[in-house]
């Protein structure tokens, strides 16, 4: 079965999933919300990819009553707990394709996605849909995993432990350090290459985990692929959460930080 059927069906018949995107606060998104908050000035219209339950883009609207922001997610069911549950004056959703955006060209000052890139394949089709709607001038902001950062996978030989999906076992740390290393080299020299991944859509353990990805995510490859299309890059990496050494990881080494990729449209 195509991976793009399978992957829907699974955003749409998953209780698991469902009730994890459902149980997101405000708290969640606000380091999300944080970054944004950078590039708000003088924007009209936001579109917020990938808003699952639609938590992501109230709480982008609730900070930023100024801007229109719209909410779009593959899955109809999540769409219609979000038009439930979120109302302000300023904020629709809609379901949609990030594959087949059904803007015009130009239409948005930002368009924001938080955790949603990894979960899609072909990942340069969407980001070239993305990079279509934004307006001259205008902001892409890009919040998310960096599942090719060495720094964790160091981290877990040195804690005796691995991450499944990335690796099964505690060896498979050395093998996947290799990996992880030749791949932000050959990134240096500004090569572009999304890695795909069979997903885990068995419900078991992957929630939360990055088990049910499909793009093993890297800062260089979207820095890469954005400068490439003469886009201007103004951030790299953010912390997902408030410590002191995820802020100073991404401020210092935001190759191996957390994705928190923001790149500016020319005028």
């Amino acid at each position: 079965m195509d991976i793009d059927i399978r992957l829907h069906e699974y955003f749409q018949k998953s209780i698991t999933y469902t009730d994890l995107m459902c149980s997101h606060t405000y708290n969640y998104f606000a380091n999300y919300i944080e970054l944004i908050n950078n590039y708000t000035e003088g924007a009209t219209r936001l579109l917020d990819v990938g808003c699952g339950s639609g938590a992501s883009t109230y709480a982008i609207a609730s900070k930023f009553p100024f801007l229109h922001c719209t909410g779009i997610d593959i899955s109809p069911k999540l769409i219609e707990f979000a038009l439930e549950n979120h109302h302000l004056k300023k904020l629709s959703f809609e379901v949609g394709n990030a594959k087949s955006l059904n803007y015009p060209d130009n239409s948005f000052s930002i368009v924001t996605s938080f955790d949603c890139l990894e979960h899609i394949y072909n990942l340069e089709v969407v980001l070239y849909e993305l990079m279509r709607i934004v307006k001259p001038g205008g902001y892409l902001i890009i919040k998310g995993p960096n599942h090719m950062s060495p720094l964790y996978t160091l981290l877990d030989i040195v804690l005796f432990r691995h991450r499944y999906p990335f690796t099964c076992s505690w060896k498979d740390n050395f093998s996947r350090l290799i990996f992880e290393s030749s791949h932000l080299v050959l990134g240096l020299t500004g090569r572009v290459n999304f890695i795909s991944r069979l997903p885990d859509l068995s419900d078991s353990i992957q929630i939360g985990n990055d088990a049910d990805a499909v793009t093993d995510m890297c800062n260089l490859d979207l820095f890469n692929f954005l400068k490439r299309a003469n886009w201007k890059i103004l951030n790299v990496s953010w912390p997902r959460g408030n410590s002191y050494i995820g802020r100073i990881v991404s401020k210092l080494l935001p190759l191996f930080g957390s994705m928190g990729i923001v790149a500016r449209k020319p005028p």
